[in-house]
């Protein structure tokens, strides 16, 4: 019998190891989920906040183009040839003409310029057109 003894197994006398406390595991589980929690909440406000912003300044700027499109409408009726000759009749007391003269210049023009350069239209000097347009008119259905 005693070598029986030998081979059963005999418990410890101490444990291997300690067991974990669970309170203070579970109050570090519950300060990880809050914290998670707390980001996601204030991620919210935030995107929901940007998300007003961008509303008011999309309604900014729809109010902007509704401004631009009546300056335009404006700027349309000033410009109109009915009401220029009707101010032009009106407040500057100027008329029709009763007959209209054509005149034909049959002289050359003179040698040099009368008209300061600075005060004639230049014309932009011509350019050659791009590798990628000489490519394209080589193209059959170009």
């Amino acid at each position: 019998m005693a070598s029986l003894d030998r081979l059963i197994p005999r418990p410890l006398s101490r444990p291997l190891s300690r067991p974990v406390p669970l309170r203070p595991l579970l109050l570090g589980a519950f300060l990880v989920i809050a914290a998670i929690g707390l980001l996601q909440v204030l991620q919210t406000s935030d995107a929901t906040t940007s998300g007003y912003n961008l509303r008011e300044l999309e309604q900014q700027r729809l109010g902007w183009q509704a401004r631009v499109h009546e300056i335009e409408a404006e700027i349309a009726g000033l410009t109109s040839m009915q009401r220029i000759e009707q101010e032009a009749r009106g407040r500057l007391g100027m008329a029709p003409p009763e007959r209209v003269l054509t005149l034909e210049v049959h002289s050359e023009p003179p040698a040099q310029q009368l008209v300061p350069q600075r005060y004639l239209m230049e014309e932009p000097p011509a350019e050659s057109p791009s590798w990628q347009s000489r490519l394209l008119r080589l193209l059959p259905f170009y």
